[in-house]
């Protein structure tokens, strides 16, 4: 399908509007896709944009925005990280500062932010090996690929609409992920759910960069099967209460999830631990779909997501797992894995979270920035929940 007229009307201001290096206006191509549009919609990237233009205090390294900043830097290696176990640290090191950097980008309209990220999509498109994975078989390939993939997909996308971002520059990009990243995307790992949504979270960020819309529904269509199997709701049918999987919660209880009782024979608890990895990866999938304007994961579970949000806010809240374990200790990990359902559930619909707001707004326990979970109280949150 070619491109209209309506496209190239809207190019064409684009263009004339926008400063050399600026931020993309919105735009949805011939495929049907929406840019920016992965789990950084448009909306959400103007309103931080907006927020630190009145308030340019925050966009240093003792503001708000600091903890992004100081990732923001030139990136220097010359070959991407290799895809073992050890190589884990450097690899999620590099994914960070391409993120960094395009969000840096978009939010202060400075090139020189979008040069580092491209600077690491170009060594990693050229010398990345990829992710090896046996046909049949689960390991941890499957899962960095994920917490990877999720990383750089949100990135590029963000930085999709940068003009100094050459076509070949963004073609050797989307083959990386099409080669390198969606093998071991596409075969869902059968270790614990958290491993599979974090795939899921890879899989529909880079399907929008890549503009493909059959990975697009692979994801969603994982996710509808995922969702029952990880998240609880006492109207679901066929959850296999005795299958070891859940951990043998002691109640079940709407918000329960397959790793909300997973623990340790000592401290540190992992009650609610991996719960937190999970329930973002689900909630950044959603927030992409409802980016290319389609609500269907957010209304579909939205008594499902907003259960599983309030039960774990309550739990981490209090240091209790509510009765709902054996272990009544709930984990001292805490994620920045609220933001984007509360951005969501709260403000654009309305639903009252009242354990999420407390969690939100608490300054008693920094919430962490790790691996998928990016600084999302920065990139969709506000000041006041």
């Amino acid at each position: 399908m070619g491109v209209g007229v309506p496209f190239l009307r809207w190019a064409l201001v684009c263009l004339l509007l926008l400063p050399l290096g600026g931020a993309s206006c919105w735009a949805q191509t011939s495929t049907g896709f929406v840019h920016p549009g992965a789990v950084n919609g448009k909306a959400e990237l103007d309103r931080v944009k907006e927020e630190i233009r009145k308030a340019p205090d925050q966009w240093s390294k003792t503001g708000k925005f600091g903890p992004l900043l100081e990732l923001a830097t030139p990136y220097t290696r010359s070959r991407a990280p290799g895809n073992t176990g050890s190589d884990e640290g450097d690899a999620k090191h590099d994914a960070r500062k391409a993120y960094a950097n395009a969000l840096a980008w978009y939010y202060t309209d400075d090139p020189r932010y979008a040069r580092n990220a491209i600077a690491v999509f170009d060594v990693w498109a050229r010398t990345f090996a990829g992710y090896v994975v046996e046909p049949g078989v689960s390991g941890q390939s499957q899962l960095n690929a994920g917490w990877i993939g999720a990383l750089l997909g949100s990135a590029a996308e963000v930085l999709s609409g940068y003009r100094g971002w050459t076509d070949q520059q963004r073609t050797d990009v989307k083959h990386m992920f099409t080669t390198k990243f969606y093998p071991a995307l596409h075969q869902a790992s059968n270790w614990n759910g958290n491993v599979d949504l974090t795939q899921i979270d890879a899989l529909i960020n880079i399907a929008v960069f890549n503009e493909n819309k059959a990975w697009f529904e692979e994801a969603k269509l994982r996710l509808k099967m995922r969702n029952p199997r990880f998240f609880y709701l006492p109207t679901d049918v066929g959850v296999n209460r005795t299958d070891p999987s859940w951990f043998n919660p002691t109640q079940w209880v709407a918000g329960v999830t397959q790793e909300t009782c997973r623990t340790h024979s000592r401290p540190p608890n992992d009650n609610g631990h991996h719960t937190q990895y999970a329930l973002a990866s689900a909630l950044r999938a959603a927030e992409v779909a409802w980016n290319q304007k389609d609500d269907s994961i957010y209304a579909d579970n939205r008594d499902r997501y907003v259960a599983a949000m309030e039960l774990l806010a309550r739990q981490v809240n209090t240091g209790n797992m509510q009765g709902v374990c054996a272990d009544p200790v709930a984990t001292r990990s805490l994620f920045d894995t609220w933001a984007i359902g509360y951005n969501h559930y709260h403000r654009r619909w309305g639903i009252d979270l009242p354990h999420t707001k407390e969690l939100l707004a608490s300054a008693a326990r920094p919430r962490r920035s790790d691996w998928n979970i990016f600084f999302e109280s920065l990139t969709h949150g506000s000041a006041a929940p």
